[in-house]
């Protein structure tokens, strides 16, 4: 049975996730677990879009405060284009995991079957009929 990692206190979590301060060591297990969860790319993203949507919600309650006829495309458009923009930045966001790593941890992303040198370990060599090695696994002759 695995333990879970410790999460922060609530003002460090505030901390980290608003304005950018990574936790003390203490915490490296559970900004580990964090990084590497499905929902990371929607809660690193959550504070901004959070902001988008209050800005959003503001001018169209003011425009409804002063009585102007706004039609529809002047209300949900806005909103359509914020939803949009919040999706590109969430899938940028999941791309952007190793980064996000390396820039906590100092740790680079190694490619699949990398060996401690960089280069490809014994697992992803295969060996053709003629005995000559390849790395992605075709046949020598048809390259």
């Amino acid at each position: 049975m695995t333990t879970r990692p410790v999460r922060p206190p609530l003002r460090v979590l505030l901390a980290y996730r608003l304005r950018g301060r990574r936790p003390g060591p203490a915490y490296d297990a559970w900004l580990r677990r964090d990084i590497d969860g499905f929902w990371f790319p929607l809660r690193a993203e959550a504070p901004v879009q959070a902001v988008v949507a209050l800005v959003l919600l503001a001018a169209t309650l003011a425009g409804v405060a002063v009585g102007a006829p706004l039609p529809t495309s002047v209300v949900v458009g806005p909103w359509v284009l914020a939803a949009g923009l919040a999706g590109m930045a969430v899938l940028r966001r999941s791309q952007e995991r190793g980064r996000e790593r390396e820039e906590l941890f100092g740790e680079r992303p190694q490619p699949p079957h990398a060996g401690p040198d960089g280069g490809l370990d014994d697992a992803a060599r295969t060996t053709t009929r003629s005995g000559r090695r390849t790395h992605d696994g075709r046949h020598a002759a048809a390259r």
